[in-house]
């Protein structure tokens, strides 16, 4: 029997999930098993943003939990460097290596994972998965096809710092992460394909190694038009890792007068935002032309959102040493003029002119996606599909 499912090796947060859903979908007719990292929100999120894959997707505790101790969590205490060198140690029972033997025994003994649709479970093992489908995991997997999407090669985002003179907790933090950034270079030489956006991490500072990269579109698509709101509207993005809570109330609470305060939310509520305070709503309103502005910490699945969608979008100020990522995302988007980083004031980024000019920019941006990519400028991930049948690495 042909293999037909994809496992998804996915990070932390909402967006990996997401992604790797939405890329199955836009493949063809695969099953695609997802680690369940956060209980019945995240069942909420992919029966909300993919029902059309209800039928074949299916999420793993099992999977969730092998792969936790690799997730960047709220509440951890510790900065990101510390973290990275833990995931890096041969010797720690929680770090990647350990997690990489014990996912290839898994796949041996059977992963066993619930479909959306309520139905019994199902096992998944080895002869049973086409590809690997990783987005932002440090685990190597001996399948014949591995592909790679996101914002950046991991390697280079955790081994050099966002551009300039980096201060000197900067300088150590890169330091202390070059174990990490070596593990991923292990991972990345395992990937038949890596796809990464025109538009991405390391735009600001790093435009090298990006030779065995295929570049596309945004992965995200173009909502349709919707009219869900009656007044200006702002939406606040929490991250799935919850590390942005304090900061995006802090912006909450500086929000001017006249714009209503929206949280991106499943099922119509949001745990850490009361809806005596903020409307909750679903990913629909990046088509409503009353959403005058985004505001989050950065990640990349609400970025290629905003690009695709035009809407200005300001970042919560996070530096390298606090997530390397999101580091070198805010560098990477203040230097192109796509988005503003703020330090919980919003009112100067809400000005009309202001969110004129970014809307301009934006659109600037779209119109060069557009000569490049031609139809599939505004869905990323039919385009990497389209990449990946027309060179034939599905077989």
């Amino acid at each position: 029997m042909k293999p037909t499912a994809l496992l998804a090796l996915t990070g932390h947060g909402n967006a990996p999930y997401l992604m790797a859903a939405r890329f199955t979908q836009a493949l063809g007719d695969h099953a695609v098993v997802i680690p369940w990292y956060y209980g019945q929100p995240q069942a909420n999120i992919l029966l909300e943003e993919a029902p059309q894959m209800r039928e074949r997707i299916y999420l793993s505790t099992k999977l969730g939990e092998l792969f936790a101790p690799l997730l960047l969590e709220a509440g951890a205490g510790k900065p990101f460097a510390h973290f990275g060198a833990r995931l890096a140690r041969l010797d720690s029972p929680h770090g990647a290596p350990a997690i990489e033997n014990r996912l290839a025994a898994m796949l041996t003994d059977g992963i066993p994972a619930e479909p959306l649709t309520g139905e019994p479970a199902r096992i998944f093992k080895a002869a049973d998965f086409a590809a690997a489908v990783n987005t932002t995991l440090p685990v190597r997997v001996n399948f014949a096809r591995t592909f790679f999407f996101f914002t950046a090669r991991m390697s280079r985002l955790y081994g050099t710092a966002p551009g300039g003179e980096p201060d000197p907790q900067t300088t150590l933090a890169v330091s202390e992460l070059q174990p990490y950034a070596n593990l991923w270079r292990e991972v990345e030489a395992t990937f038949s394909a890596a796809f990464t956006p025109r538009i991405h991490a390391l735009s600001g500072s790093c435009q090298t190694g990006l030779d065995d990269t295929i570049l596309t579109p945004p992965l995200a698509f173009k909502r349709p038009k919707v009219s869900r709101l009656t007044r200006p509207g702002v939406l606040f993005v929490p991250s799935g890792t919850r590390t942005d809570k304090a900061k995006l109330h802090r912006a909450a609470d500086a929000l001017p007068a006249g714009f209503q305060p929206l949280v991106l939310g499943s099922g119509g509520s949001h745990p850490d935002y009361p809806p005596e305070r903020f409307t909750c709503v679903a990913a629909e309103i990046y088509g409503d032309p009353l959403l005058q502005a985004v505001v989050s910490r950065g990640g990349w699945g609400t970025q290629w959102e905003c690009l695709v969608n035009q809407v200005p979008s300001a970042l919560v100020s996070t530096n390298f040493v606090e997530d390397p990522e999101i580091g070198h995302t805010q560098h990477a988007l203040q230097q192109l003029g796509l988005a503003a980083v703020v330090d919980e004031s919003l009112a100067d980024f809400l000005d009309a002119g202001n969110l004129q000019a970014y809307r301009s920019r934006l659109a600037a941006e779209q119109q060069q996606d557009l000569q490049l990519f031609g139809k599939l400028a505004e869905d990323g991930f039919a385009y990497m599909a389209e990449q990946i049948h027309s060179r034939d690495l599905m077989s």
